[in-house]
């Protein structure tokens, strides 16, 4: 989930709607991540974080980003499927 409500939008006339591209930037509280910046984008997403396991069977990544301190320690992980459209 992401909480925009005070987020910086780019440009000031930015509508946030389904579908739209977005860059946003911010931090994870709580599993929540709090935008400061939501920058409208034309296409790709990236994700700063670390592999932890690769299944070259099934072309599955997953990746996993460290929740703030005072949180519990759990980590969050998403997974990617790469494929030949993915490439």
């Amino acid at each position: 989930m992401v909480d925009a409500m005070n987020a910086e939008l780019k440009p000031d006339f930015l509508v946030l709607a389904n579908g739209v591209k977005v860059k946003v930037e911010g931090q994870i509280e709580a599993g929540v991540l709090k935008a400061t910046k939501v920058e409208q984008r034309s296409g790709d997403l990236k994700f700063e974080t670390r592999v932890s396991d690769v299944d070259p069977v099934t072309g599955r990544v997953t990746l996993v980003y460290p929740t703030p301190p005072g949180t519990g320690g759990v980590e969050g992980a998403i997974d990617v499927f790469v494929t030949s459209s993915t490439l």
